[in-house]
């Protein structure tokens, strides 16, 4: 590796460190370039030879925190283990990586960015969020162990359903559940998506 690399690599992490302390203060509409370049200590012009624009810079943090989310320790479908449980371990590895980041201002921040301007940027969260979701039904579907005509939408059901009841309410400050009842909200949200797929 070169010096100019390594000097390069370390800009490119003080940025992003930089404009993670500025959407969790102040949310990504208003966090400038400008702002952004001060707080790393850094130029506008090298902020944007780095990243080219807000919407990419906004794109590779938001994917950076998606891919924590995306854990290594998720398990495919095992047609030997109860389908309730697996799918509980499942939505628990998955709540754990997102609530457990320590971050809920930079997720909030993150979230209501995306959801207020989709439009704006090139890539589909939605997707990439589902996806473990999406290839455990396929398998338990595959199997015969659950019965799903389509089984994107009932990824983007639970989804839903998870969000609405566990992430927005945690993230949006809203409410926060101890772990006995984030677990019994998980089990109805599971035993209800169940009952019409078993």
């Amino acid at each position: 590796m070169t010096q100019k690399t390594s000097r390069s690599e370390k800009t490119r992490a003080r940025i992003l460190a930089a404009a993670k302390d500025c959407y969790s203060e102040v949310g990504v509409a208003k966090s400038s370039m400008e702002m952004i370049a001060e707080r790393a200590s850094t130029t506008k012009p090298t902020l944007y030879a780095h990243f080219g624009s807000k919407e990419a810079l906004f794109e590779v943090i938001a994917l950076d925190l998606t891919e924590q989310i995306q854990s290594p320790e998720y398990r495919p479908f095992n047609k030997d283990l109860p389908v309730a449980e697996q799918l509980y371990d499942l939505l628990t590895i998955y709540l754990d990586g997102l609530l457990a980041l320590n971050n809920e201002l930079l997720i909030r921040a993150i979230m209501i960015e995306y959801a207020g301007r989709r439009q704006a940027y090139s890539i589909d969260f939605a997707c990439v969020k589902q996806n473990v979701l999406l290839n455990w039904l396929s398998a338990a579907n595959d199997s015969g162990a659950i019965n799903v005509p389509d089984v994107e939408i009932s990824s983007n059901l639970i989804m839903s359903m998870v969000e609405g009841l566990l992430i927005w309410p945690a993230v949006m400050e809203v409410e926060k559940h101890d772990e006995k009842e984030r677990a019994r909200l998980l089990r109805q949200v599971i035993d209800f998506s169940l009952r019409s797929m078993c």
